[in-house]
């Protein structure tokens, strides 16, 4: 059997929740304990609130935090691969997102029915898209937990029961007000009965990392300089794929707020100013189709085409306010052909301005996300009628 972690791939809050799992599963591997032990705890739950023990408790073994381990997590320059992600025994890491045709993509090829039906998946600032597929993995796995902010998973448990009888063998924490990384922060420490670090240094940095990670990824707006943080992050353009980089967690966990803010500061400026450059070229949007008024299934508002991807959130807040100014929708259209025919879209709308519901667009076409931030993929040939 294995512990699947499925995250939202390429997404930093993404990689931040499982970075949150890899700390858990690293400890509880150093204290002798497996996958099996973790599955046998986790089974006797079937929801977040349940959760009145923590494994060690449940395992009859004393928790112990090991400071000298905890020191080895040093700068960026003195990563020891003896404690990376690749050592986990029975944890595969699935960086996850949605194909064009609105399914999961999941390796399913590479085990045998028999492993899967004895395993636990994770989907982590995630939810496999939509109901159908969920349903499908719940019957696919011992235990499905769903870790995830994305107002489309609200949907998605409303419709569950569509496709039969409600699975009783997911368990899920849910809230649209958190980012996927603090609730992975907060379930995995139940589960432990402890801080993720026993370190207290370490643990208030990683805090204070979290919470710009979260205030930028939610656009709470409570947290100063959270946007400069992240772009300062994503600066140094890490590949979030866990497979390939196997110190990608320890990267994120030790990340500088001061120094990348620094870094960050001036690369938003840049992209403010790119932004507007890009945003010069914008057309009418018809979103959902032209229809016989020429208003738009969902109205009309300014797109424009993206290459540099980094750009598409500030792109797409640009056009909302230029698009809610013209008396259009509050929504900033940003895509990009794709090279199977396909179009990958990003709506975002402005968040104290009426209307830029991006999420319930994003879902009638097999996508999803935030109310105010969110995606697809639409074939070109039914795009054309859009503009």
């Amino acid at each position: 059997m294995s512990i699947f972690l499925a995250y939202h791939y390429p997404c930093l809050d993404g990689t931040y929740s499982v970075s949150m799992a890899y700390l858990f599963f690293r400890h509880i591997q150093e204290a002798g304990l497996t996958a099996q032990d973790f599955q046998e705890y986790i089974s006797g739950f079937n929801s977040f609130s349940e959760i009145d023990k923590s494994l060690y408790e449940f395992k009859g073994k004393q928790l112990k935090e090991n400071q000298e381990e905890e020191t080895k997590l040093q700068d960026y320059s003195d990563y020891s691969h003896e404690y990376s992600p690749k050592i986990l025994k029975e944890v595969v890491y699935i960086p996850a997102r949605l194909n064009a045709n609105g399914y999961f993509d999941f390796p399913y090829h590479q085990y045998s029915p028999e492993v899967l039906t004895k395993s636990i998946l994770f989907l982590m600032d995630y939810n496999a898209g939509n109901a159908g597929n969920l349903f499908g993995l719940c019957k696919m796995f011992a235990k499905v937990i769903v870790i995830d902010h994305h107002l489309t998973f609200e949907h998605i448990l409303e419709n569950l029961e569509k496709y039969g009888e409600y699975p009783k063998n997911l368990l899920y924490l849910f809230n649209k007000e958190k980012s996927g990384a603090t609730l992975a922060l907060e379930f995995f420490e139940k589960v432990k009965g402890a801080p993720i670090l026993s370190d207290k240094d370490k643990y208030s940095r990683l805090k204070e990392v979290l919470s710009y990670v979260e205030d930028n990824d939610i656009k709470a707006e409570k947290v100063k300089n959270s946007e400069e943080f992240v772009c300062g992050l994503l600066k140094r353009r890490m590949n979030f794929d866990a497979n390939g980089n196997y110190d990608i967690f320890l990267d994120l966990i030790e990340a500088k707020p001061d120094i990348l803010i620094q870094i960050g500061t001036i690369e938003q400026k840049n992209r403010v100013l790119k932004s507007r450059e890009v945003v010069k070229k914008k057309h009418m949007v018809y979103l959902g189709g032209k229809t016989k008024d020429k208003k738009g299934k969902f109205g009309v508002c300014y797109g424009v085409e993206i290459e540099e991807q980094e750009l598409r959130n500030e792109v797409g807040s640009q056009l909302a306010h230029i698009s809610f100014d013209d008396k259009l929708e509050n929504m900033g259209f940003v895509y990009s052909y794709q090279r199977n025919r396909m179009v990958k879209v990003s709506l975002r709308s402005i968040k104290d301005l009426d209307g830029g519901d991006c999420e319930s667009i994003a879902r009638a076409y097999k996508g999803g996300g935030h109310f105010n931030a969110s995606g697809f993929f639409i074939h070109q040939t039914e795009f054309q009628n859009w503009l």
